[in-house]
């Protein structure tokens, strides 16, 4: 073989074997790219206060209460530290100052809802009817309007929701209610038009509560006929 042809061939085998290594840097090089896109892929972000808030305000606007151990579930997997965080921060956002606590007198559980659909005091009811106690339902409510309003409720007022109850049924609780001694609190009036109204005297006399009841009931609709 020439010198020549010799050199030739070792010419082609060189550029061969560069062809191949530099093939292997560009895999390399591409593969080292891709690892460290996938490793800097963000994970999906976790849910916070806003998806929170959202799934609060939707079942305000059906009338209902959330339970927070809802969040513990899908979609949103939140462990306990999780949750605490983003209450938390629920609590401390302007922009989430219509979500609130309501805590279930008996059990000390409490539940989410927006004020902006669901009133505190229509969120008690809610947790009250929930304990299915027509009669705990029936006293509380009328502690709370004695108390606070300050007025007396009618029997008819526990037909409506969300209490929904049957006016025989709410009559039976009545009577069960003014002979148990823990709630010797609660007493009735019954105004000219026939209808039964329940107080508790720890805020209001009988004189106001039948006053009361009797210008919701008759004296106001007078008035505005003449």
């Amino acid at each position: 073989m020439t010198d020549g042809m010799q050199h030739s061939m070792d010419l082609d085998k060189d550029d061969t074997t560069g062809f191949e290594e530099q093939g292997d840097a560009q895999g390399a090089t591409v593969g080292d790219e891709l690892t460290a896109a996938s490793e800097a892929t963000p994970e999906p972000s976790r849910p916070g206060v806003t998806e929170v808030a959202e799934h609060v305000r939707t079942d305000s606007r059906a009338a209902a209460l959330t339970d927070p151990a809802v969040f513990a579930e899908e979609p949103f997997t939140l462990d306990e530290e999780e949750l605490a965080r983003v209450l938390g921060d629920l609590a401390q956002d302007e922009a989430c100052a219509d979500i609130v606590r309501t805590t279930d007198e008996r059990s000390g559980a409490e539940y989410l809802h927006s004020t902006t659909f669901l009133t505190v005091a229509y969120a008690k009811h809610l947790i009250r009817a929930r304990a299915d106690d027509p009669a705990y339902l029936i006293v509380q409510t009328v502690r709370e309007y004695s108390e606070i309003y300050p007025k007396p409720t009618s029997l008819e007022f526990f037909e409506f929701d969300p209490f929904g109850l049957k006016p025989d049924d709410v009559r039976t609780c009545m009577k069960a209610i003014l002979a148990d001694e823990a709630y010797a609190d609660i007493k009735p009036v019954t105004v000219s038009n026939g209808m039964v109204y329940l107080y508790s005297d720890r805020w209001l006399s009988e004189a106001q509560a039948q006053a009361m009841a009797q210008w919701v009931e008759v004296d106001m609709h007078l008035d505005s006929n003449q």
